[in-house]
């Protein structure tokens, strides 16, 4: 390859072009055109202009700081004039926002170190585990916070659910089926009372007691008749609480439970009464349909002798043997 420059960089330097033939200085009543040599002289001869010679002007306005056109975003202040950061309008617009924004920030730093110094400590909580325990003479503790009793498959809770710091706590009322293999304990008919913080606890967790007796849909104590347990769960259905199929499921399996076939054909049809215009889609998707659902639940509700089996295991499984047991008469 043959070089087009044999060697740039000795190249001469940009010099001046000739002006040509050089003339006697023109008199044009004195007057000289801008940005070109002055002629100092009456005899200077008349000259080219500058090598560096200035551009012709934009067009438009120069851009600055690499803005660009219609950009429609909010700009820093510093890209305005100098005049706005030392307007005494905006340094008091400027401190009284970062006021407002740290007084908010106190404030709220404030409540929590109030709502974290009105909470439970481990003492609090074994008074207050003691206090339920007397209130409910018929349960027993089997885990923290957590109190039940059984009837047939059944399992009756009430639990005190403590806040994620420890200032409130809210007595729960719930039902698990041990008929349904599952590898933690399921809340069904729930029902939860009010907020009990600190400073409450001593003169309303007795009212709190009373008023989960009164809204369990299975009574806390005493034997249950399944007509009764029937009942319960028929007054469940007609809410409108109910979002999910588990609590006519665990209806269905515990008549299967009893083995009683005119109680296990009476709540498959209350079941299939009370679901069969619940949307496919979202409630049975898994069963592809409610009838392929069905049809599961009447071959384990008929097969009583593996219901009372998974019932026992669950009750080894879940550590609920120590609790006390009321009958279930049919």
């Amino acid at each position: 390859m043959v070089k087009a420059l044999p060697n740039t960089s000795f190249l001469p330097v940009p010099k001046s072009a000739p002006a040509g033939h050089t003339t006697a200085a023109a008199h044009l009543l004195w007057q000289v055109f801008p940005r070109y040599p002055c002629l100092e002289y009456k005899d200077n001869s008349g000259q080219s202009c500058p090598v560096r010679y200035t551009r012709m002007a934009s067009f438009g306005r120069r851009l600055m700081f690499w803005q660009k056109w219609f950009n429609l975003t909010p700009q820093f202040v510093a890209y305005q004039l100098p005049g706005h950061l030392f307007h005494p309008h905006w340094y008091f617009t400027a401190y009284s926002s970062i006021c407002q924004v740290l007084l908010g920030a106190l404030r709220r730093c404030n409540n929590l170190l109030k709502s974290i110094s009105d909470r439970y400590t481990k003492n609090d909580k074994r008074i207050i585990t003691s206090d339920w325990e007397l209130t409910l003479k018929e349960m027993r503790r089997y885990q923290n916070l957590c109190f039940g009793n059984r009837v047939g498959p059944l399992v009756i809770n009430v639990m005190l659910k403590m806040s994620s710091f420890s200032t409130y706590y809210v007595p729960i009322y719930f039902v698990h089926n041990l008929c349904n293999a599952f590898p933690a304990i399921t809340m069904t008919l729930k029902i939860e009372g009010p907020i009990i913080t600190p400073q409450k606890h001593n003169s309303f967790y007795m009212q709190a007691s009373e008023l989960i007796r009164k809204k369990a849909y299975i009574p806390l104590a005493g034997d249950l008749n399944i007509d009764t347990l029937i009942a319960s769960y028929k007054m469940h259905f007609q809410s409108q609480t109910l979002t999910s199929y588990r609590e006519c499921e665990d209806l269905a399996l515990v008549c299967g439970w009893t083995g009683q076939a005119q109680k296990i054909e009476y709540s498959l049809k209350l079941v299939y009464d009370f679901l069969k215009g619940w949307p496919e889609d979202r409630f049975f998707s898994e069963y592809n349909g409610f009838k392929n659902w069905f049809s599961l639940l009447e071959k384990k509700a008929w097969n009583t002798t593996e219901l009372q089996k998974v019932a026992k295991s669950e009750l080894l499984v879940h550590k609920l043997s120590q609790t006390p047991e009321r009958r279930l008469v049919f």
